[in-house]
């Protein structure tokens, strides 16, 4: 796990259509043996802003120095947030949050593991992605029930031994 430590920077939080200057902490946390990124937005004791943010609403944090700021994480609000309640941080996680929810229930015939991680990605809203371009001979059927994309992807892995 690689640390970095920034002193002083200036940090801009963004979660749906608001962004959040002053009067906040954050914590990322990445890690690659995690399946996903998360990150807190804290709000300070002097801070209580009165905001609603629904579920999936979409969130980032920026950090940097004399304006020029930098992206550190982009995902999604994991749980809905009301500011009238006594929670004073708002979560968020990567794009594993759409993975872990969204279910694949079907059987597929013919296809490779490209073709099928391809298709559990759009179905979860994701469009960005790097496939290995290794060859991997054809399945000629392969059953998901009631899967994550997660759970699914590990179940292609595992037919393919990959």
């Amino acid at each position: 796990m690689q640390t970095t430590e920034l002193y002083y920077p200036q940090i801009a939080a963004h979660a749906g259509g608001y962004t959040f200057e002053r009067g906040i902490e954050v914590e990322i946390y990445s890690d690659e043996t995690s399946y996903f990124d998360w990150a807190k937005i804290r709000f300070t004791g002097q801070y209580k802003p009165k905001i609603t943010l629904p579920r999936k609403a979409p969130g980032s944090i920026e950090m940097g120095y004399n304006g020029a700021l930098d992206e550190v994480f982009s995902g999604f609000v994991a749980k809905q947030y009301d500011g009238g309640a006594y929670v004073n941080e708002v979560n968020l996680k990567d794009e594993m949050l759409l993975l872990e929810e969204t279910v694949i229930n079907d059987t597929f015939m013919d296809s490779t593991p490209q073709e099928l991680i391809t298709y559990f990605l759009a179905r979860a809203g994701i469009s960005k992605m790097k496939l290995a371009g290794k060859s991997y001979p054809v399945r000629r059927q392969l059953p998901i029930r009631q899967q994550s994309v997660v759970q699914a992807i590990n179940t292609v892995n595992a037919a393919w031994g990959i």
